[in-house]
């Protein structure tokens, strides 16, 4: 008996569905690129720009912490806390830099880069996605926050779950210091960064409530899982809060 040809090929594209993995499995999980940058920095705004772009790429995690260490060089960053400034001194240990500058691009909490080095950057990212991130993180919005789902993994260390605010762009006049007169934009503002918990390979649920979303007008948040807080990211998620508040 023949089988008419529409049904002999709808046969055929059921049975590549079949082999085709589902949307779970085949989700890459991000790469996280963290530039540190300062409103007083001449140096910084090429690599303000780049992290831009590389934002608009929904694979990726995208954090622009300012530091506060310029601020005595004649332009106070709007922008900055000494917070930030930590965060980096943390990596200058954990990623054995000699000294902490700027602009300069972390990825996964693994290597560093000059911020400004669009072609280093790329190849750190690329590097990043051949060995990524390995503890999958989910979410579901709540009436009262974030119901924030980390997956079972193994690890070489306990971990530390962050919850860095962000917001997703930030335009400035500059009056003074280095790029003084300039107008600089600024995407995924660190505002406020804090500890949600620790993690240690079993699978767990964490809620962050919805005061903790918004704050200092933040819009967006992003979330960390760090081995030891400051060594390779394990895992990273980042969330549209914006109508949470």
């Amino acid at each position: 008996m023949m089988i008419p040809r529409f049904l002999a090929l709808a046969a055929i594209l059921l049975g590549l569905v079949g082999l085709l993995p589902s949307a779970s499995m085949a989700q890459a999980l991000p790469v996280v690129v963290e530039l540190f940058t300062s409103q007083g920095c001449s140096a910084c705004p090429p690599a303000d720009a780049l992290l831009g772009r590389l934002s608009r790429d929904s694979s990726i995690v995208s954090i622009s912490w300012h530091v506060d260490y310029w601020n005595d060089l004649g332009w106070e960053d709007t922008l900055s806390r000494a917070d930030f400034t930590a965060r980096q001194k943390a990596y200058q240990k954990s990623l054995d830099v000699r000294f902490i500058y700027t602009p300069q691009i972390v990825v996964n909490g693994a290597w560093e880069t000059v911020g400004s080095k669009e072609r280093k950057v790329e190849d750190l990212i690329e590097k990043g996605r051949k060995t990524s991130l390995r503890v999958p993180l989910t979410y579901e919005r709540r009436p009262d926050g974030l119901e924030v789902h980390i997956e079972s993994g193994e690890i070489e260390a306990p971990a530390t779950l962050w919850l860095v605010n962000t917001r997703s762009r930030e335009d400035v006049d500059i009056a003074a210091g280095e790029n003084s007169g300039r107008s600089l934009t600024y995407i995924n503002v660190a505002k406020g960064v804090r500890k949600l918990g620790t993690y240690t390979g079993a699978a767990q649920t964490v809620m962050i409530p919805a005061n903790d979303l918004g704050r200092d007008g933040s819009d967006g948040c992003a979330l960390l899982l760090q081995e030891g807080g400051s060594g390779p990211i394990i895992g990273a998620l980042a969330i549209d809060t914006s109508g949470l508040k």
